[in-house]
C-alpha cells in the first residue's frame, strides 16, 4: 500500500471509539481505504446497524423542562389484579432475586411502535456474557460479549449477501456497545431505576402480585412529575407500568403513558417493550457468547486501546488519572473488571496502531488493527461491580475537548448538585444524583475533583450511590 495513505488510515483509526468520531470521519476513512478494499464498507464494521433511538427514559417528553426538573415519585395501585402486597415487598423481592440461583436467562423481546415488531432474542448471564439476535426480513444481526475474553463481536448477515457482511471483533473490549445500548443496557437501566424509586417511595403503597408468562411476577404503576420552569410552568407528568419477574428480578414489560384531558393514558409509539418468552438457566451450546469465525469470508479485528488489569496495574498505566475503588459496596456486589478505555474527545499522539493483513484476497480477507502504543493518561478509568444480573460502574475521566461524554443528564446533575460528600477521596466535593434511567446508564451520581469527572452509575439506589461515593479511595495516580 502507499505509505502516505497508510499513515492517513493509521491517523484516522488511532483515536477513540470509531463510532464517536467527528462528522465526515467515515467518508474520509472510506476514501482512504477504498483503493485497497473496494469490497469493504468500513462504516458497518465497528458499530451496529443504525436503529431508531429507544426512548425509554422517564420524562423524555419533558426534555425542555428537564433542566430545572424536580422529580416526585409515587407508587399507585396497579391497573389489574388484587392489591395483596406493598412496594416494600416488591423491593425486598427484587433485592433477594439479585443474589438468587439463576445464572443465565434467555428472553424473547418485542417492542411497540412497529407494525410488525422485529423478533429479538437476548441471552444474559450473571458473569456478563451477552448474546443479542435481531431477525429481519432480509438481515439477521448478531452482537455478543464474551466477558472472560473481554471480546465484543458483531455481524450482520444479509440474504442474498450484498458483499458487506463483515464479522467485526473488538478486543480487548469494555463492552460499551453491548452494556450501554438497547436492549441490554436500557432494560437493566429501567430495572435499576425502578428499584431506586421503590426505595424512595411509600413502602406501604400497594402493588399487585400477578403472573406473567405463567411465572409469579409483580406489577406496579409509578407516576413521575417533572416540575415546570418559566417556559413550561405546568411541568409534565408520566406514568410507568412495569412487570417484574419474582425469581430473577428482571424487568419483563415496561410501558409509559401520558395522561390526557379525557383521563385516559395514551402510550406513545416506541415507548414500550415486552418479553414474550423467558427461559431460566436453559441448556446452551459451549461458546454461545461468541460468533464463530469459521466460514466467515470477511473479518476485521480492532483494538481501541482498552486494557484490563488489577487496580494497581491499571493505575500505573493511567497515571496521573487515579483508579477509584470504594471501600464499601452494597451486599452481594463483587469487583469483576478494572480497565482503561476510550471516550469521546480524547486522542493522543502517543496512541499508535498498525494494520496487519492476515489475508489480502477479497474473498476471504482478514485484517487486524494492532495497537502498538497506548496513552493511558487520556483514557477513562473504569471499575465494574456485579451482583446477579445487575452491575454498577465507577468511572473516572480526565478533561476532554468540550468536556465531552458526560451523558445527556451530566451537565444538569453537576449544576443541580444535591450536596457535599462527607468522606473518602471526594470529601467536600459537590455531587448530583439522578435515579431516572438516564438513557442506558441507570441511576447516576456525578462529581468533580480537580481535573477529573467521576461518575457512578448502575443498579444502585440514591443512598447507595452516595455511600459508594463517600467510600472511594485512590489507587495510584493523582491523590497519592
Amino acid at each position: 500500500m502507499d505509505e502516505t495513505r497508510d499513515a492517513e488510515i493509521a491517523r484516522l483509526l488511532s483515536g477513540g471509539s470509531v463510532a464517536e468520531h467527528e462528522p465526515g470521519y467515515w467518508d474520509a476513512l472510506r476514501a482512504a481505504v477504498a483503493p485497497e478494499f473496494a469490497v469493504l464498507e468500513l462504516g458497518a464494521l465497528h458499530r451496529p446497524r443504525p436503529r431508531k433511538r429507544r426512548l425509554l427514559r422517564l420524562g423524555l417528553a419533558a426534555a425542555a423542562v428537564a433542566a430545572a426538573a424536580v422529580i416526585a415519585f409515587a407508587v399507585l395501585p396497579a391497573l389489574r389484579g388484587t392489591d395483596t402486597a406493598t412496594a416494600a415487598d416488591m423491593l425486598a423481592s427484587m433485592n433477594a432475586a439479585a443474589t438468587g440461583k439463576a445464572h443465565v436467562v434467555r428472553l424473547s423481546v418485542k417492542e411497540a411502535g412497529e407494525t410488525r415488531p422485529t423478533p429479538e432474542q437476548l441471552i444474559l448471564s450473571t458473569s456478563g456474557d451477552v448474546r443479542w439476535v435481531v431477525k429481519g426480513r432480509r438481515e439477521t444481526s448478531y452482537w455478543t460479549q464474551d466477558e472472560r475474553r473481554h471480546e465484543t463481536m458483531s455481524l450482520g448477515v444479509v440474504t442474498p449477501d450484498d458483499g458487506n457482511s463483515v464479522l467485526a471483533i473488538e478486543r480487548p473490549s469494555w463492552g460499551a456497545n453491548i452494556y450501554e445500548t438497547w436492549p441490554c443496557g436500557n432494560i437493566q437501566a429501567l430495572a435499576g431505576s425502578l428499584r431506586a424509586q421503590l426505595a424512595e417511595g411509600d413502602p406501604e403503597a400497594p402493588v399487585s402480585e400477578t403472573t406473567y408468562l405463567g411465572r409469579p411476577a409483580w406489577q406496579a404503576v409509578l407516576s413521575e412529575h417533572w416540575a415546570g420552569n418559566a417556559e413550561h410552568p405546568e411541568g409534565a407528568t408520566t406514568t410507568w407500568n412495569v412487570i417484574v419477574d419474582k425469581e430473577t428480578g428482571l424487568l419483563l414489560a415496561s410501558g409509559m403513558g401520558f395522561p390526557e384531558a379525557d383521563g385516559r393514558e395514551h402510550p406513545p409509539e416506541g415507548y414500550s417493550f415486552w418479553v414474550t418468552r423467558i427461559q431460566v438457566d436453559p441448556k446452551l451450546p459451549d461458546g454461545w457468547q461468541r460468533l464463530s469465525q469459521r466460514g466467515q469470508e470477511r473479518i476485521l479485528i480492532q483494538d481501541y486501546g482498552t486494557r484490563f488489569g488489577t487496580p494497581q496495574s491499571v493505575a500505573k498505566r493511567s497515571w496521573p488519572t487515579p483508579v477509584l475503588i470504594p471501600r464499601r459496596v452494597p451486599s452481594g456486589y463483587r469487583l469483576t473488571d478494572v480497565a482503561i478505555t476510550y471516550f469521546q474527545g480524547m486522542r493522543s499522539p502517543k496512541d499508535e496502531a498498525k494494520l496487519v493483513y492476515h489475508s489480502r484476497r477479497p474473498h476471504p480477507y482478514k485484517a487486524e488493527w494492532i495497537r502498538t502504543s497506548v496513552d493511558g493518561s487520556v483514557r477513562r478509568v473504569v471499575a465494574r461491580y456485579r451482583r446477579g444480573f445487575s452491575s454498577f460502574v465507577v468511572d473516572v475521566r480526565p478533561p476532554a475537548r468540550g468536556d465531552a461524554e458526560l451523558g445527556e443528564f451530566g451537565t444538569n446533575l453537576l449544576d443541580g448538585a444535591d450536596g457535599k460528600l462527607t468522606a473518602g477521596y471526594l470529601k467536600g466535593q459537590l455531587a448530583g444524583t439522578s435515579i431516572s434511567p438516564n438513557g442506558s446508564q441507570g441511576p447516576t451520581l456525578l462529581a468533580r475533583s480537580g481535573r477529573y469527572t467521576i461518575a457512578i452509575y448502575g443498579d444502585l439506589t440514591r443512598q447507595e450511590l452516595l455511600d459508594v461515593a463517600n467510600s472511594l479511595t485512590a489507587t495510584g495516580g493523582a491523590g497519592e
